[in-house]
This record gives C-alpha cells, sequence and structure tokens, in this order.
C-alpha cells in the first residue's frame, strides 16, 4: 500500500456538534443517506447551501447543509425541508435548538421570503393592536345606539402597538400582569414556535404607535 493509499484509508469522516454549528447561520439540515426516491433531489439541493459537509453527528454520517440568512437560501431551506422531514433521523437547528415541528420552520422561511418581495417589509411583518394590558372592557369598543333614545357615552382613549411579528400573534396571548416584558414574552413564544430564525424578527419593535379615541356608553 503506497503513502497516498494508507492517508486515504485512515481518513474518518469530521464530527460536528449541531448546536454550536448552527448558531451563526439561519438554519441547519443535517440528513441521513437514505433509500427513499427524493435522496438524489434532497442531496442536490443540500449542495446548494451557503456551506454543505458531509460529517458524523454522534455515530451517524450525514449531509448537512448550513443557509445563510438570505432570501435564496431562505428558499432552498424550503425546497430541502419539504423533502427529508418527514425523514427518519433528519435534524434541523437553528441558533443552537433543534426544531421539534418541521412545519413550522418552512412557515417561517415562506414567511420572510413573502415579506422580501414588499417594498416595505413592514407592511408584512407588523400587525396593530389594542393595548393588551388594558381591561377587557376598555378593548374592541363598539358604540351602541337602540332606536332613536339617547344613550349617554363617553369617550375613551385606547393605546394601539406595533406587533412586530403578524405571523407568532395568532400563536401567542399577551398576558397581563406577566413578570416579563411584553417583548420578552413575544421573544420566548418566537422560540416556542421557531421565530427566531427569521432575520427580521425582533421582539424590541414592539412598541406604541397610537392612541385611538373611541366612544362607549357611560353606564
Amino acid at each position: 500500500m503506497t503513502k497516498l493509499e494508507l492517508t486515504i484509508s485512515n481518513t474518518q469522516p469530521i464530527a460536528v456538534d449541531p448546536t454550536s454549528e448552527s448558531m451563526n447561520y439561519m438554519v441547519m439540515v443535517a440528513f441521513p443517506k437514505s433509500t427513499s426516491k427524493n435522496y438524489s433531489a434532497a442531496l442536490s439541493l443540500a449542495q446548494h447551501a451557503s456551506q454543505f459537509k458531509v460529517a458524523n453527528i454522534g455515530d451517524t454520517l450525514m449531509n448537512i447543509a448550513l443557509f445563510d440568512k438570505t432570501t435564496k437560501d431562505a428558499q432552498t431551506a424550503v425546497a430541502l425541508i419539504q423533502r427529508v422531514g418527514e425523514w427518519k433521523g433528519v435534524m434541523i437547528f437553528s441558533n443552537g435548538v433543534r426544531a421539534k415541528r418541521w412545519y413550522e420552520v418552512t412557515e417561517t422561511l415562506n414567511c420572510f421570503i413573502q415579506s422580501a418581495q414588499c417594498r416595505n417589509p413592514l407592511a408584512h411583518c407588523v400587525s396593530i393592536i389594542d393595548d393588551p394590558e388594558a381591561p377587557p372592557s376598555m378593548r374592541n369598543i363598539v358604540s351602541i345606539v337602540e332606536g332613536s333614545r339617547p344613550i349617554k357615552t363617553k369617550t375613551v382613549g385606547i393605546r394601539r402597538f406595533a406587533f412586530p411579528c403578524r405571523l407568532l400573534l395568532r400563536d401567542m396571548k399577551i398576558e397581563r400582569g406577566h413578570p416579563a416584558s411584553i417583548p420578552d414574552q413575544i421573544h420566548a413564544a418566537g422560540v416556542a414556535h421557531n421565530k427566531l430564525l427569521c432575520p427580521r424578527f425582533n421582539p424590541d419593535a414592539y412598541a406604541q404607535v397610537e392612541t385611538e379615541w373611541r366612544e362607549t356608553d357611560d353606564i
């Protein structure tokens, strides 16, 4: 055996830690070799990531695709995850945390892709809500008129806030009186629902934008 052959035969795949490996990327997708008919297509997509490597995670040899925080990489990541998401042994990491639900990852990535198509991404991302810390009776007020009978009313100022992630608003409820601030509650919900991987996700963008004056019955 020549020296070159000896070197090649003794070469072992490197081992990577997915927790640290994924910290500087939008998302990391790792999948083992598969007999699936989609394996070749999945491998081709993985090789188009910003960084691709074949390495061990634990004792398993994995194809590892690391995607940067760009629209192009997000599109490739979605296409790859849709093919491999349900395969046995697949791992998806973002910010050092393994995602439990692959479909939430693709949902977040697709939302980011859509925002990039808007001339002002804020129009896509932000939703305006009533003050979640106001008493329930002070929110979503509607004036009631019964026939022509005059009703005494009062004008009430309702603070309105910019909520920084329209997609997350569907999945969380801000808790009045919570010891954590509202931006911290938004951040925690983002962790739970795989929103931190979005480059536009910014819990600290939660802020009051206006006070809206409404009439309500003076009871």
